[in-house]
């Protein structure tokens, strides 16, 4: 009631409420008083702090989101707030957001730099959207980064090819439906687009997923109104196909009488606008609530009556379950990566690795179980992704490393100075500290009972209260790999942690697991197992060095 006398004040701006969705990845797990810190930011930056609006955390998806429902016009002044190049200054605010909570940067419309200590943005290089252009005509659409398991998919590789194939080769409506049926495909007018129909299977997809050019539009404009091509009997088609054709149908049924009630209940409000012109306000709007619960019960007794149709009642069950959870991909990304060697379309071999694209090829990679508990994926092509979480266990980066024949590759993220890459049980009693994963993955390997943390070249207002939770009730040490550059490092973990060792753990280190480790108390003589060479011998109030 309030948002509404004040939009009352300037009754020239016809559309006063602006709707605005602040969403973070299914891997983040911001905490409510961040999620509403977030959104009065956002406000703030679009100069919005003084005007109405209402914040609405949901919860109910995957993916975190906070609804911003804003009144436009001024409380006070009535004055309209402008929202001209509204994507960039949102966009601006994001990053803002982003450095100022500790959550790594998504991926936008422009390069954000930081400068005196100022968040900026630069526009992308023409290369991009050159690139991107490209992936489009393609075929290559966004790739998912929620990692559900899709339906499977009859579109292959091969056949998408032999489809654009007949798609250059044509030259009329004729001749495109007449190559298509050759392969078992019709070119179908779905609204305002076209879809690509799998005869066989029943299967669709979008047109501009084949790639930008056959969209219908694009079409269109070449040959024409679209033209359908000729019917394929019903008696081709098997069981399955004919009763998927009977669902689609009786689900196209229902929402057409669904579009014309609400036709109907358009045209009876517009009457009711002119019925009412001379009454007063308030009568006006007790007859549009009427109205609009009487409109509200007719739509539920419509829906009543015609139940959503299910796949159970045509005999058909999803094809989802089919699929191995372990090896899912999406329909899109499926189709991205087969035509090319795998990844190598931009997402991971990219020289300017950005957290978006690396989050998403972690939420689609396998799980392993391996490294007793280590938090690892493979992908495709064999390499190791390794994420990075803050102290709400939230995906704030993802590292990636694969075997070489020098050793061990690892290429971060750029998010290091977010969170901390742990290898190994969580419960483990032992830590060791290393700033790069090279070391930290050949650690993990040969002490698979240890938690290995990986914190990166040096420490941040995020890491350092993680490296304090970790050493609670834990032996802690440090891996010195005797270069001068770690040497900062070193000196910090000693201020933060005063209990930490110094160690430098070659090949030859090993100490064994005793059960007489207690918290707080130094481990007894028998834990040493080995000959350590190059060690010194322990000294009397620090008699353990390393317990795997």
């Amino acid at each position: 009631m309030q948002m509404n006398v004040a939009a009352s004040l300037n009754r020239r701006v016809r559309r006063p409420c602006y709707h605005l969705v602040l969403s973070w990845p299914a891997v983040e797990t911001p905490s409510d008083p961040e999620l509403i810190g977030a959104a009065h930011r956002a406000m703030t930056e679009m100069g919005a702090s003084d005007y109405q609006y209402v914040i609405a955390v949901h919860r109910d998806t995957s993916q975190i989101h906070v609804h911003i429902v804003l009144n436009r016009i001024h409380p006070e002044t009535g004055v309209t707030l402008s929202l001209s190049h509204d994507y960039a200054r949102l966009e601006h605010a994001c990053r803002i957001i982003e450095h100022a909570f500790g959550w790594p940067p998504d991926r936008g419309r422009f390069q954000p730099e930081l400068v005196d200590g100022e968040i900026r943005l630069a526009p992308l290089p023409a290369a991009h959207w050159q690139a991107k252009l490209a992936r489009r005509a393609k075929g290559w659409q966004r790739d998912l980064d929620d990692g559900q398991v899709a339906p499977r998919d009859p579109f292959t590789a091969e056949l998408l090819d032999k489809a654009r194939r007949v798609f250059q080769q044509a030259r009329n409506w004729a001749a495109l439906h007449a190559g298509l049926i050759g392969h078992g495909l019709r070119y179908l007018r779905h609204r305002l687009g076209g879809r690509l129909e799998h005869v066989r299977s029943g299967e669709t997809i979008a047109a501009g997923d084949l790639g930008s050019a056959y969209t219908l539009p694009r079409l269109e404009a070449s040959w024409g109104s679209y033209r359908a091509g000729p019917g394929v009997a019903l008696d081709r088609l098997g069981a399955r196909a004919r009763s998927g054709r009977a669902y689609r149908e009786a689900r196209a049924a229902r929402r057409q009488l669904l579009a014309e009630l609400e036709e109907q209940q358009h045209r009876e409000e517009t009457q009711l606008s002119v019925l009412a012109a001379g009454l007063s306000s308030l009568r006006r709007r007790a007859l549009r609530r009427v109205l609009r619960q009487d409109h509200k019960l007719a739509r539920a007794r419509l829906r009543a009556a015609l139940p959503l149709p299910r796949l159970a009642d045509y005999g058909l069950t999803s094809r989802a379950a089919e699929q191995n959870p372990q090896r899912a991909r999406s329909r899109r990304w499926a189709r991205q990566v087969t035509p090319v060697p795998a990844l190598d379309h931009g997402v991971l071999d990219h020289e300017a690795l950005d957290h978006t694209a690396l989050r998403q090829a972690w939420a689609q990679a396998d799980a392993l179980s391996a490294g007793g508990g280590a938090d690892l994926r493979m992908t495709e092509d064999g390499a190791l992704l390794v994420p990075r979480r803050n102290g709400r266990g939230s995906v704030v980066g993802v590292d990636r490393f694969w075997q070489t024949a020098a050793g061990v590759d690892y290429q971060l993220s750029g998010c290091s100075a977010l969170g901390v890459a742990l290898l190994g049980p969580p419960e483990a009693r032992t830590c060791i500290i290393v700033d790069d994963g090279a070391t930290g993955a050949n650690l993990s390997g040969r002490f698979p009972a240890v938690l290995i943390a990986v914190t990166g070249p040096s420490l941040s207002p995020w890491t350092e209260p993680q490296l304090l939770e970790l050493a609670r009730d834990r032996w802690v040490y440090a891996h010195d790999s005797g270069a001068a550059e770690d040497q900062p490092l070193l000196d910090r973990l000693e201020e933060l942690l005063p209990d930490i060792r110094i160690r430098t753990l070659d090949a030859n280190y090993y100490c064994a697991e005793t059960d007489e480790h207690e918290a707080g108390q130094d481990a007894p003589d028998e834990a040493w197992e080995g000959d350590l060479t190059g060690a010194e011998e322990p000294e009397e109030e620090d008699d353990f060095d390393f317990s795997p």
